[in-house]
């Protein structure tokens, strides 16, 4: 089982990797504002990424938790280098395995 607190962690990390989809389809949102907002939002996805722990990492190996967490940093610390077109690769082809895995993790350790 997982304790609570990683849960959580991991809860956010799927809700606002889904929230970044849902953003990157608007496609009535201003696309500077948009970029800014997928930015914002897949930082956060690897924030949360940066409190799992080790022990619940390893229950979700295929993730690739090293790139997320690195992601977030360049994000944050490196704005001016955040590519749009890297980050929009991201929420298009990363973030629906990463909501996925989430999914199963978090059902299969329901408590």
């Amino acid at each position: 089982m997982i304790e609570t607190q990683h849960r959580f962690r991991l809860e956010d990390m799927r809700d606002y990797a889904r929230k970044a989809i849902e953003v990157s389809q608007d496609a009535t949102a201003d696309p500077e504002v948009r970029n800014f907002a997928l930015q914002r939002l897949v930082s956060i996805v690897g924030e949360a990424a940066s409190k799992v722990p080790e022990s619940v990492r390893t229950l979700a190996p295929d993730l690739k938790w090293r790139m997320i967490v690195g992601m977030r940093n360049v994000l944050v610390h490196d704005y001016a280098g955040a590519r749009e077109d890297i980050i929009a690769t991201v929420v298009r082809d990363d973030l629906p395995v990463l909501i996925e895995t989430l999914d199963r993790l978090l059902a299969e350790s329901r408590p």
